[in-house]
């Protein structure tokens, strides 16, 4: 059993981590930004410039191509799997902010992501994204991730926009997680009072 000193000693050391990425989010956010709506070279950074390391700049242009085909893949009319397969990993896992409930839902695995976001448009419909910045962390493979999601409801017809900032953590060139820290209450309300078929097994896991 993990003693109360040691378990103290890992709560501070990820309080520390936590605040470092913190301050280095911040300090970056006006000069060091990565627009999403700029095109992203395939060739990756190969030494620091500015305030960013080299590690720094890969990861960061890493998350951009992976986190833009993943929203490619909300956009599309019809769920695009190939392209969600292409930006994460096979087990990649999808964590979503429950603030009145203050937990978190999890969705594990591509397929199960896939069957959730299809369960979503259910009763969220046209997806869109702007507004969409990439800030590197102190950690190796983490990026923080700012952007608006525009979608209608599909039971008023309203046309709604929320803003989301989320960490992705990479694998290699896929993402391996997710954690969004949006408000995502509505989507699991939406579900079961106006889904036309309840939750799937991605929900119920």
């Amino acid at each position: 059993m993990l003693s109360h000193f040691r378990f103290r000693m890992l709560l501070a050391d990820s309080l520390r981590k936590l605040t470092l990425s913190l301050l280095i989010f911040a300090a970056v956010a006006a000069s060091s930004a990565v627009h999403a709506e700029s095109a992203v070279s395939a060739d990756l950074p190969e030494k620091s410039t500015g305030l960013l390391s080299t590690d720094q700049m890969r990861d960061t242009a890493l998350a951009t191509q992976a986190f833009g085909a993943y929203l490619s893949a909300w956009s599309s009319k019809a769920f695009d799997t190939a392209t969600l397969s292409n930006a994460l990993t096979e087990g990649a896992v999808l964590e979503l902010g429950i603030a009145r409930l203050d937990c978190v839902f999890n969705v594990k695995g591509t397929a199960a992501i896939e069957e959730f976001a299809r369960d979503v448009d259910t009763v969220a419909t046209d997806w869109s994204f702007s507004g969409i910045h990439y800030f590197p962390t102190l950690e190796r493979h983490v990026v923080f991730v700012q952007y608006d999601a525009s979608f209608t409801r599909v039971a008023s017809g309203n046309v709604e926009t929320k803003r989301h900032l989320a960490v992705i953590e990479l694998k290699e060139d896929r993402i391996s997680r997710i954690r969004d820290f949006a408000d995502s209450r509505w989507i699991l309300d939406a579900l079961l009072t106006d889904a036309p078929k309840g939750f799937s097994a991605a929900l119920r896991q």
